[in-house]
């Protein structure tokens, strides 16, 4: 009973003070997702006026959301046509920037008092987490609603992506994928995999330093660009990937599962053994 109430009180701290701290993170991305979604109407109406190219589909809501989100195919060496995707490596450095940083931050400022009034770490710790998990789905609700703002230049609010402007946009087939396999791979298995790089990252702050959480989580997106394998994670945040690979769901949960234990195992551990006052020297 002790414990749930701990837990409340720090939720509540959490979810009005971290959203509110952490206001200009999102600001910025925002920003971030709509100059990407610029450039795609940019580079679309500049296709459309060549007319040796014959494009004449309009953009749908599904074709940005696939922009935002698609990632790169594989880098091969020898590849003279390979074109890193900058753009979907910044958006996630970004994300693990607005989301990481608050924790060992506000541990080191105001959320102390929250812990030592609350009378739980557990509950303080679980709080942290869950507020990295909702900041997480709160960043891609910003990538799910920008796309809408183009509606007003002449964006279809269809959902699925067009084949016809994604092999110009990004190099994968979508002809025949069902809504829903669209649906999963383009949205809820990037989501789940933030969320699990989140609790990753913030275990990994506290266990050493912020910094070495941030290089992991960022060690891991780059490695993605050289590896397509099912047993790293960054692959899973790629629907470009996902769709035309051999990467499943069970990976991507069993990641989620691993990072949750992480999180609870061996940040409770630390955080049950922290001393406050050397750790804000």
């Amino acid at each position: 009973m002790q414990f749930t109430k701990s837990l409340r009180r720090c939720l509540r701290y959490d979810l009005l003070h971290g959203f509110r701290r952490q206001a200009l993170f999102w600001l910025g991305g925002a920003a971030i997702l709509l100059i990407v979604c610029l450039q795609l109407t940019v580079q679309h109406r500049s296709l459309r006026q060549a007319s040796y190219l014959h494009l004449e589909s309009t953009l749908t809501y599904g074709d940005y959301l696939l922009y935002l989100l698609h990632g790169m195919p594989r880098f091969v060496p020898g590849d003279q046509n390979f074109v890193p995707n900058v753009e979907w490596l910044l958006l996630h450095l970004y994300l693990a920037c607005a989301v990481g940083s608050y924790p060992q931050r506000d541990l080191l400022e105001t959320g102390a008092q929250i812990w030592l009034r609350s009378g739980s770490r557990r509950g303080w710790w679980i709080s942290k987490c869950l507020w990295s998990a909702a900041a997480t789905v709160f960043f891609y609700l910003l990538i799910l609603l920008v796309p809408w703002l183009f509606s007003f230049a002449g964006m279809s609010p269809d959902w699925m992506p067009q084949n016809e402007i994604q092999q110009y946009f990004s190099s994968v087939s979508v002809a025949g994928v069902p809504p829903g396999r669209m649906l999963l791979h383009t949205v809820l298995l990037p989501l789940l995999t933030s969320v699990s790089l989140s609790l990753l990252q913030i275990t990994l702050s506290l266990l050493t330093r912020p910094l070495f959480g941030l290089l992991a989580v960022a060690a891991m997106l780059v490695s993605a660009i050289f590896q397509a394998d099912w047993w790293l994670p960054a692959n899973y945040l790629m629907p470009t990937r996902c769709l035309t690979g051999s990467f499943h769901t069970g990976g991507c949960l069993l990641f989620f599962v691993l990072a949750l234990c992480f999180a609870f195992g061996a940040g409770g551990w630390k955080i049950a053994r922290l001393d406050l006052y050397s750790h804000h020297d």
